[in-house]
């Protein structure tokens, strides 16, 4: 039987897990290294203080989740897909990983963000076209 989140350093080996199968994988990759130029160890950082943050109310993640996206897609579109496979990677990793309580909540919050990454990203496209017509 796994252990369900428990503590900061499950949140690392999560995120450092799920970052490790992020950049095997060519759309990902090419997200981090060329598109948003990511330092990788400080991105895992602030990845890990926003889950330690949302899951044991640390106050550790001080940012704007959806601005960063937003940004992101400017500079080279999140398609739909992307959101898609990011949730199924996600959820893949914490079902080896973890069960229970916690790791629930992470998939629900995280189907969540993505959610409203994918509903902020469909108005600015929506609002785009408008624009050009």
């Amino acid at each position: 039987m796994k252990s369900d989140i428990q503590n900061r350093e499950d949140i690392r080996h999560l995120v450092i897990t799920f970052t490790e199968r992020l950049l095997k994988d060519k759309v990902f990759k090419h997200f981090f290294i060329d598109v948003a130029k990511v330092d990788m160890l400080e991105h895992i950082d602030r990845v890990i203080d926003f889950w330690d943050n949302l899951l044991f109310n640390s106050g550790t993640y001080q940012g704007d989740l959806l601005d960063i996206h937003l940004e992101l897609h400017f500079k080279h579109k999140i398609k739909n897909e992307y959101l898609k496979e990011w949730i199924d990677c996600f959820n893949t990793i914490l079902d080896d990983l973890f069960e229970g309580e916690m790791a629930s909540k992470c998939k629900v919050s995280a189907l969540s963000i993505a959610s409203i990454i994918k509903m902020k990203i469909d108005n600015i496209e929506r609002r785009r076209l408008e624009i050009n017509n």
